[in-house]
């Protein structure tokens, strides 16, 4: 009994020579669907590793495996974090900190220890993707509970004046601040009103009215708003739904480029057009 256990395999995976299909069975005495899972994830390189000699020494095996393992796990990641959306792209809430690293450390773990299965780290990457998932949906709800989990802002300048309980507080000290300042465009303090950190560790900037930038509506200018410029030839590549989407189509396209002296979308770079049918046009440079 105990040397055919040894004989199994870290995956639930028992070695069977007659098998010639992949040369590994699955245990009967616990033929879960997991296993059955793990049993098709291993299959690939277990049926190369029978039929090929080139593949028949254990580490050109463990190669091939670690390098399957990767592939997989970097799947994973991709369609949990294409789940969980934008919102762990930008800069991250401590809830998404600590998920982010959650998340690399169960995905590392099944690469780096090939004995391990696949899906100890698959079922806890799902677990933990479900989790937030409920877990922003809650936060959503109830602006309480979101307090308690996420935190709240901070403001570290009120009407102008620094806020030192604050900062203390968060353990930012003068000089980071007016670094941050600096590099938003501010080197004055008394020509801000209200500084907030916010809960993303991002500073949000409120200066006083006389030094906010000039607006058409202060100074009774008039203006229009342009919309939005869309994206129409990429690198060469024209892009029809983004010109339909404005009304446009080939023929008022051609006729642009002929305006600015092209034959065609492959000698353009970028063109963008706006709903005011403003027109930003940049020619590829060819290599001679």
């Amino acid at each position: 009994m105990g040397e055919s256990r040894k004989a199994e395999d870290a995956d639930g995976l028992t070695p069977d020579k007659d098998d010639n299909a992949a040369g590994w069975k699955i245990d009967r005495k616990d033929g879960t669907v997991f296993k059955w899972l793990d049993y098709i994830s291993k299959t690939p390189f277990t049926f190369l590793h029978s039929h090929f000699a080139l593949l028949k020494t254990g580490g050109s095996l463990m190669l091939l495996t670690l390098a399957y393992r990767t592939v997989v796990m970097f799947a994973v990641i991709l369609i949990a974090m294409r789940i969980l959306g934008k919102r762990q792209l930008g800069q991250l809430e401590l809830n998404e900190l600590v998920v982010a690293v959650m998340l690399s450390e169960f995905a590392v773990a099944p690469i780096t220890n090939p004995t391990n299965r696949l899906l100890y780290g698959i079922i806890p990457i799902a677990v933990l993707a479900t989790g937030e998932l409920l877990l922003a949906y809650i936060c959503m709800k109830s602006v309480r509970l979101r307090a308690f989990f996420i935190g709240k802002p901070s403001t570290l300048i009120q009407n102008g004046q620094i806020n030192q309980r604050e900062m203390r507080k968060n353990r930012i000290t003068l000089t980071e601040l007016t670094e941050k300042l600096r590099a938003q465009g501010h080197t004055d303090l008394s020509t801000i009103k209200y500084v907030l950190l916010e809960v993303n560790g991002a500073l949000s900037i409120l200066p006083f009215t006389a030094h906010a930038p000039a607006t058409h509506n202060a100074h009774q200018l008039p203006g229009e708003d342009k919309g939005l410029p869309v994206l129409i030839i990429n690198d060469g590549r024209v892009l029809d739904e983004n010109l339909k989407s404005l009304g446009l189509d080939g023929r008022w396209l051609e006729k642009e480029l002929q305006k600015r002296g092209v034959s065609g979308a492959k000698d353009v770079f970028f063109f963008t057009v706006d709903e005011k049918r403003n027109v930003y046009f940049a020619a590829k440079e060819h290599n001679h």
